[in-house]
């Protein structure tokens, strides 16, 4: 079992072009759905998927097929959601607490909802901050995704005055300028100069989560005083800093959990709303911006879309052609780039983000702020390169 992530980070490696991608809603909060149900559309949905594949690879899908049937009957029942990623060579499965979309596809393996889900729920860091240790948390997909801790050294004094006895630390030769000084001053200030070393030497660790979980903002929580102190010690490069939680001995984790939350909620909607104020501002004149699926599809492909906005809800229906792979609109009866006939049919979370991928264009889901201009334009906002 992986983490969507790493599931994610494995699969977009893969060149194999025989794997079957499935992905399945299992949340039994959803009105009309039970697990049952689940498994029969599995059920029904493998075997038309087995109807257009070729008959030199229908035993290879028929093993496949049955080692998901398996594996769907043990895990169906516990979660919101089920993925799973099966071919000859690798079996994965994650099952993050977020609803999917129920769609399968044989083929390449079809990373788009992994894809939009980590966008919609991206990670964010919290560093909780205190005198003797630092406890790292990763937030995503709703839960706790990844946590550990860094300690002072124990050589320091400011872990001695705490675990040892006095005679073992206080030796006047131990701390520089203790002879002659006012004791509990120069303990006090030489403490405080461990503790922000040991502070600033947590810059590395900060910017190594950018690498490893994709984080680009943090929370920083601790005592008043400390956190706002810690905030100064630290150096950090392309992370930036969204907000601060002042911690007591009597918040617990949750409460702890929902703060960082709602500072991540307001700083989302933040960012939401000056990127479609810019995309209403620029749509007015045609001039660096449009509105509208149609559109957003053809700037994409031309390669000139920087940035899209969708409505975090939006459930289109999009057409892929099996030829060339260009993706339409689903009122289209053939390929406008090379006018085959041969297309699918997928969700607009499958095909959406590998497409973006392509040409590098940025995905910002919405989901606080979208104007009615925004809305009567099938829920999409485009910025233009040029």
């Amino acid at each position: 079992m992986l983490k969507l992530r790493a599931l994610f980070e494995k699969m977009i490696i893969v060149n194999s072009d025989i794997v079957l991608s499935v992905y399945i809603d299992t949340d039994p909060t959803v009105v009309g759905r039970n697990r049952s149900a689940a498994m029969i559309w599995l059920k029904d949905s493998l075997k038309n998927t087995r109807k257009d594949i070729s008959s030199g690879l229908q035993k290879e899908f028929d093993a496949l097929q049955k080692k998901v049937l398996e594996e769907a009957k043990h895990h169906i029942s516990t979660g919101k959601s089920l993925i799973m990623f099966a071919s000859a060579d690798f079996f994965e499965i994650s099952q993050p607490k977020v609803n999917v979309k129920n769609e399968i596809w044989w083929g390449k393996p079809s990373l788009g909802q992994a894809e939009w889900i980590l966008e919609e729920y991206r990670n964010y860091g919290i560093v909780k901050v205190d005198s003797e240790k630092l406890h790292y948390y990763i937030i995503g997909l709703n839960e706790v995704i990844d946590e550990w801790e860094e300690k002072i050294g124990e050589d320091t004094l400011a872990w001695q005055v705490k675990h040892l006895k006095p005679e073992a630390f206080l030796r006047e030769k131990a701390i520089p300028g203790l002879r002659g000084g006012d004791q509990k001053e120069i303990v006090e200030r030489h403490i405080s100069e461990e503790v922000q070393k040991f502070w600033k030497s947590s810059s590395p660790a900060i910017e190594n989560i950018k690498k490893s979980f994709g984080v680009k903002e943090i929370i920083i929580a601790g005592l008043d005083t400390q956190a706002d102190l810690y905030q100064k010690c630290i150096s950090i490069n392309g992370i930036k800093i969204i907000g601060k939680i002042t911690t007591t001995k009597e918040l617990n984790i949750n409460d702890f959990l929902t703060s960082a939350q709602n500072i991540i909620k307001e700083h989302e909607k933040e960012l939401e709303k000056k990127l479609i104020d810019e995309i209403n501002n620029k749509s007015g004149g045609n001039a660096a911006a449009s509105l509208g699926l149609k559109p957003a599809l053809r700037i994409i492909q031309e390669g000139r879309a920087s940035t899209i906005a969708i409505k975090h809800n939006l459930d289109t229906i999009l057409l892929e052609c099996r030829d060339c792979t260009y993706v339409l609109p689903n009122d289209s009866v053939e390929c406008i780039k090379c006018s085959s006939k041969n297309l699918r049919i997928g969700s607009m979370k499958s095909l959406l983000p590998p497409l973006l991928r392509k040409y590098k264009t940025q995905l910002n889901i919405i989901s606080h702020h979208i104007p009615e201009e925004i809305i009567r334009h099938d829920g999409i906002g485009v910025l233009w390169r040029y």
